[in-house]
């Protein structure tokens, strides 16, 4: 059964795939949003895996 957790956790994977595509399509010399990205991105998969962690430590 599906939870809220579950589908933020896919939200956040499709929305930091769309972050990585950024990243990619970004003009080489623009280091300030190429930081900005990766703040987002690094942010993003924090929330993911303590959410993950989170309900593996409650479902044992």
């Amino acid at each position: 059964m599906e939870n809220w957790a579950d589908k933020l956790i896919v939200e956040y994977t499709e929305g930091r795939k769309v972050l990585q595509q950024m990243k990619v399509d970004l003009h080489e010399d623009n280091f300030e949003d190429e930081t900005q990205i990766n703040s987002m991105i690094e942010s993003m998969t924090f929330a993911m895996d303590w959410i993950r962690q989170f309900f593996e430590s409650i479902s044992m």
